[in-house]
């Protein structure tokens, strides 16, 4: 008998050793993670009582301004727990048909709450997990709280910023589209799409090259081929009716540490007006230039022309004075000596030697450099000037003109005034002989 009773003892150790352990070990567990957890035991004819709790529990209920101690919730019924954590009258009801359905269908049920404690949002994850015996039945309920409160409010800023930013690239003037590292387009604007004369269909998962004219394909793929980081290049590209449009691209790569070139966003405008504005500028300007050279060609023509004219004016001039001479020398000349041997009076060759003398003056080459003062007198003046520059006197002057000397003296200081000569010591018929 001594033999069975050392056995039933020894079992009987073992079986608390490993009973021990096993409560460290889930207490280990049950404590040592950031979830909410509780342990609930089911009662046959009563609604389950709380049995355990961890310090995720205590810990987030302190922070709520809820300063319980394990022992203040153990043993209490689900709706008493839930009013001491304050929750409200929707949340009680949603956490007492989750735990009612675990209980009646012995399957894990899954829920999504959202509550204020203490004037604080609380959103979470529920688990009601049902523990069995080795007869089916449910012993235990575990309940598992993942707060997503954090997550939802990264996940509705992000929300928030997303259409912030779809908004904004939307509205933008400028088109926008993000490729791959192959240049296929992932996302356009509706900007780029207006433009483009696609549906957004037509556009995603297309290379963009493919877009463009035969005489920028190569050009742009080459160039994008070779850039380094950010680049502005101008294209051509191919509307569906065949219009070709003129696009400024302003690219950006878009990079990650881990995951290397993850393609590249690009600023797209479209610059067909300034295109059409600069090629006809081009043309105007070839347009000038040609007539600025067939101007300037015209110009030479006529210069040379010109320029034979007026060799041709200056030897027709030489000839007129040639002839003048001569026929001074000739015929006039010869015509006045017969005259004035004719002539008796003294009256007569006075007035003829004053003719004479005129004559002479005309045909001299010096006569033709006479000044601007001598160019501004009278007829009248310059009859006298020229027969006071002869030395006849006032009288003699008004004799011949058949005028009074007091006429004739008006005149010689109106000539003296006209060139330069009043108030000034200078006589009048040594400024004539000298002009």
């Amino acid at each position: 008998m001594e033999p069975e009773a050392t056995v039933s003892k020894a079992d009987k150790e073992k079986a608390e050793w490993v009973n021990k352990n096993t409560k460290n070990c889930f207490g280990v567990v049950f404590n040592s993670g950031r979830d909410i957890e509780m342990l609930w035991e089911v009662m046959p004819d009563a609604a389950p009582r709380l049995k355990a709790v961890n310090q995720a529990l205590l810990t987030r209920l302190s922070k709520y301004g809820f300063n319980y101690a394990e022992q203040d919730l153990i043993g209490k019924y689900p709706i008493e727990v839930m009013n001491l954590l304050g929750a409200d009258h929707a949340a009680i009801k949603l956490c007492v048909e989750r735990y009612e359905t675990a209980l009646a269908t012995k399957t894990p049920v899954e829920y999504e709450i959202l509550h204020y404690v203490s004037g604080k949002k609380y959103h979470a994850e529920n688990q009601m997990i049902p523990i069995l015996d080795d007869r089916g039945n449910c012993t235990h309920l575990f309940y598992n709280s993942h707060d997503l409160t954090n997550i939802k409010r990264i996940e509705a800023n992000l929300k928030e910023y997303d259409i912030r930013y779809r908004s904004l690239v939307n509205t933008m003037q400028e088109g926008l589209v993000r490729v791959d590292r192959d240049w296929r387009i992932i996302y356009a604007n509706q900007r780029f799409i207006g433009m483009s004369g696609y549906d957004r269909t037509d556009l995603l998962e297309t290379s963009f090259l493919d877009f463009l004219s035969p005489e920028s394909f190569e050009e742009a793929e080459e160039k994008l081929k070779n850039k380094n980081g950010r680049g502005i290049y101008e294209f051509e590209f191919m509307k569906p009716d065949g219009e070709r449009l003129y696009l400024s691209v302003s690219t950006s790569a878009l990079c990650e540490d881990t995951a290397g070139h993850l393609g590249e966003v690009w600023v797209i405008s479209d610059i067909s007006d300034r295109k059409i504005a600069e090629e006809e500028l081009t043309r105007l300007n070839r347009s000038l230039e040609c007539k600025v050279k067939e101007r300037t060609n015209e110009l030479k023509s006529l210069n040379t022309a010109l320029k034979v004219l007026l060799k041709k004016r200056e030897e027709d001039k030489k000839e007129i004075e040639k002839n003048i001479f001569k026929n001074w020398e000739m015929v006039v000349q010869p015509f006045l000596q017969s005259l004035k041997d004719t002539l008796k009076a003294d009256d007569q060759l006075h007035l003829f030697s004053i003719l004479e003398n005129s004559l002479k003056e005309l045909i001299t080459p010096f006569s033709r450099k006479m000044t601007d003062p001598m160019i501004s007198l009278t007829p009248a003046e310059v009859r006298i000037a020229a027969m006071i520059k002869q030395g006849f006197t006032n009288k003699e002057i008004a004799d011949a003109l058949h005028n009074s000397p007091k006429t004739i003296k008006n005149h010689r200081e109106n000539i003296r005034k006209k060139l330069g000569l009043k108030h000034k010591g200078i006589n009048l018929r040594t400024f004539l002989q000298s002009a």
